[in-house]
């Protein structure tokens, strides 16, 4: 389990970057421990919304909702 929150951390770091946002995993890891990181905070957020989004879609899935419509 440990391995899986590491691992969506680094993997929402590394695809907000590609939007140009400048969070790096240590600045995620700062914001989450509630203390501040020299990047602009709106970048922090940003990466804690990508987790918050991919938490909530496994959920869903978990749940048996379908991770695609099957609708022409």
């Amino acid at each position: 389990m440990v391995f899986i929150y590491w691992y969506v951390r680094k993997e929402a770091v590394l695809s907000v970057q590609i939007e140009g946002t400048q969070s790096q995993f240590s600045d995620l890891f700062l914001y989450e421990k509630k203390e501040t990181s020299g990047v602009p905070i709106e970048d922090v957020e940003e990466v804690s919304q990508y987790i918050l989004a991919l938490q909530f879609s496994l959920k869903r899935s978990d749940e048996g909702f379908p991770l695609a419509s099957t609708d022409s």
